[in-house]
């Protein structure tokens, strides 16, 4: 397709390509600007669900007016029946690719990257639109003079964004259907939830967080169907196990991110704040002064509210001084089920109670096989049995 004309752009070259279309880096002759043309397959345009879902996109990223998300300029269909999405053209690497370079990213950098990705999902949920797809391929860091670090995050492909209700020609996605990458997705959606909300991102995005601390994600096998049984039924390893310096507060912050049950995890405005608040980040979208890391508890901030003017900023909408709270962070054990840790009651003194009422409290359960233990043995039966049965088709195959 190089040197062909879309709507009013005239494709120069490839600069990717993926499951549902390619894009190509284009320019529009008539006043010089540079765009980036998405273009979507052939045979996959034929099929209005997938084209539906592919003007998604534009749709979605329009909703939301964030210096974090990429812009979309115009989309159509040509006269031959070629889809297509005109979008601004990036120049950088996207999160994969440094990942890839640098093995692990550094602690500062990691607080940096995420802050501006929470902070455009952050706005983006307050016009109820949901990425659902997450991951590092879907972030690209590009040149931004504007920002302290010089650098900013931009969120890509919007294709599979849940839209709102009352949102014109959103795309709907069927009962049960899965939509996502395996490694990012959360348990909801590995269990084909129909109402996956915006506490799905939140999880996605503390993998990725887990991930590039690590260097690995926080579950790791060769089936890609065995991080649907991981994800909906095995804890989280502890980040301190691969980076035993991290800081207790966002070692904690993350396995927040990571509970099991989505209305446990912090929304993504509370996420978005307390990494400001780790890197002492002043806003990126004002252009202001390096940061230094911060110490003591995080402040207690709470979740926005709808009906408001949203600002540029996401994280400018919760309280940047706030008094000391009445509540301290705890150390978690990973591995266990454990109790949201975004906001911990202070520790008060014991009581007066009789003794015998206190050991009433602290007996154990009885018994040793918990409900959660019993369904990963139940998980980890079944796979065996998958197994067991591909290997005898393959015995029977061979021998006949």
């Amino acid at each position: 397709m190089i040197g062909q004309v879309v709507g009013n752009y005239r494709l120069v070259q490839k600069v990717g390509e993926g499951g549902m279309g390619a894009v190509y880096e284009a320019v529009r002759e008539d006043i010089g600007i540079r765009a980036a043309i998405k273009v979507l397959h052939r045979e996959l345009a034929l099929n209005p669900e997938m084209a539906t879902r592919f003007f998604n996109e534009a749709r979605a990223a329009n909703l939301v007016q964030h210096p974090a998300i990429v812009r979309v300029f115009d989309y159509g269909t040509t006269s031959t029946g070629t889809a297509y999405l005109a979008m601004e053209f990036l120049e950088g690497e996207s999160l994969r690719a440094r990942m890839i370079r640098k093995r692990t990213v550094s602690e500062a950098d990691t607080i940096r990257i995420c802050r501006q990705i929470a902070s455009g999902l952050a706005t983006a949920h307050l016009s109820q639109v949901i990425h659902r797809d997450l991951k590092p391929e879907n972030i690209f860091i590009v040149p931004d003079s504007e920002a302290p670090s010089g650098e900013r995050a931009k969120i890509l492909d919007f294709g599979i964004a849940k839209l709102a209700d009352s949102s014109k020609g959103a795309f709907r996605t069927g009962t049960n259907m899965l939509l996502g990458t395996p490694i990012y997705m959360s348990p909801e959606q590995c269990r084909g939830a129909k109402n996956v909300g915006d506490r799905s991102d939140v999880y996605a995005l503390g993998v990725m967080l887990f991930e590039m601390l690590a260097g690995r994600p926080p579950f790791q096998t060769e089936m890609p169907g065995e991080y649907i049984a991981l994800h909906i039924f095995q804890p989280p390893p502890s980040l301190h196990d691969f980076l035993p310096n991290v800081d207790e507060r966002l070692e904690q912050l993350v396995l927040s991110m990571l509970t099991k049950d989505p209305k446990a995890r912090p929304p993504m405005a509370e996420v978005a704040q307390r990494l400001k608040f780790l890197g002492n980040f002043q806003s990126d979208q004002l252009g202001r002064g390096p940061y230094d890391r911060s110490s003591g508890p995080m402040p207690e901030v709470s979740a926005p509210t709808g009906g408001k003017q949203v600002p540029e900023d996401a994280t400018e909408i919760l309280p940047a001084n706030k008094p000391q709270a009445d509540w301290q962070p705890i150390n978690v054990v990973a591995g266990r089920q454990q109790t949201p840790t975004n906001m911990v009651p202070a520790l008060k003194p014991p009581s007066t109670r009789p003794s015998e009422e206190r050991k009433r409290e602290n007996l154990p359960p009885s018994g040793y096989l918990t409900p959660q233990r019993r369904a990963q043995m139940v998980a980890l039966l079944t796979i065996c049995i998958a197994i067991c049965i591909g290997v005898l088709i393959t015995l029977l195959l061979v021998g006949s």
